[in-house]
């Protein structure tokens, strides 16, 4: 008897910790190819991390929002270990599974967090379901990103370019490859603890999920597509001064913005100084004051 009640408590504490931490990617008893976290109880708030990046990157900020908030922290499907989709396109593969899990769960008047390809899905979310979100919040991401560096881009997905990209690596040891990655994580971030992180999720990422959603998003152009968003849309835009780019002033950084979102009609642009791409971690608390003034 003592033997079954003790394999009984280990099951509970098993579940409990399920329960608790919610790392898994099972969700209100429905499965889908995203991982899904949920912590917090409130208002429903969705956090998309960017490309082959981990939920954790939301972690300290949906912990800022806990006590008001129920947060719901994804991690997509073949980024930072997710097992993969079998196929793409993925972007709308993404948007339709993301779509599902609001209806499934009957959330409500849900406020979107993406950052980068994150906030990128986001509009496309909200494009979709006019009912369901409520508010959109975009971590330096832009409606056509490519367009910034590439006024000749095509509007359209790229599977010759983003095959090449997958061939860049092949070949390479993964030491070289580690390499790379280091040098872009800490391009993207001031915080030296996120670097190997970030690598780390890089190497456990799926090759083509981040090749082809990368390109699918870099073929889309949905600044037109912004004008039947009528929600309020906050865009938080990274800036850095660097003397090697003299000319990429906060100034720069706002025309670039507010051209790439001048058809959003309920738009609302805030500059983030001294930071770089990941705006959640280089200004960590500013950035939660800020989100939660926006949120309420």
């Amino acid at each position: 008897m003592e033997t079954i009640n003790k394999k009984l408590r280990s099951q509970l504490a098993t579940l409990i910790i399920l329960i608790i931490t919610g790392i898994h990617a099972t969700a209100f008893g429905q499965d889908y190819s995203f991982a899904v976290e949920k912590i917090g109880s409130g208002k429903p708030v969705i956090f998309i991390p960017g490309l082959i990046s981990s939920g954790e990157v939301w972690q300290s900020t949906a912990q800022q929002l806990a006590d008001d908030y129920e947060c719901h922290i994804l991690t997509l499907p073949g980024y930072a270990g997710q097992a993969p989709l079998s196929d793409c396109p993925y972007l709308e593969s993404f948007k339709l599974e993301i779509l599902k899990y609001i209806k499934e769960n009957q959330l409500k008047d849900v406020q979107l967090v993406g950052h980068s390809i994150g906030g990128f899905i986001s509009m496309l979310i909200a494009l979709e379901d006019k009912r369901s979100i409520q508010q959109l919040v975009i971590v330096d991401a832009m409606p056509f990103f490519a367009q910034t560096f590439s006024p000749d881009m095509q509007t359209d997905f790229n599977e010759e370019a983003a095959k090449k990209y997958m061939k860049t690596f092949e070949g390479l040891e993964e030491v070289q490859v580690r390499q790379y990655r280091k040098q872009v994580a800490q391009s993207m971030t001031k915080r030296e603890e996120y670097w190997d992180k970030m690598v780390d999720w890089a190497m456990q990422s799926d090759a083509k999920t981040e090749a082809y959603s990368s390109h699918e998003m870099l073929g889309n152009d949905i600044r037109e597509k912004l004008r039947d968003i009528k929600i309020p849309i906050t865009v938080f835009a990274a800036h850095d001064e660097n003397p090697d780019f003299p000319t990429y002033t906060k100034q720069a950084v706002e025309e670039t913005y507010l051209a790439q979102y001048q058809k959003a009609p309920n738009l609302q642009l805030i500059i983030a100084e001294g930071s770089r791409h990941f705006i959640m971690l280089d200004q960590e608390e500013w950035f939660h004051q800020q989100l939660l003034s926006v949120l309420k």
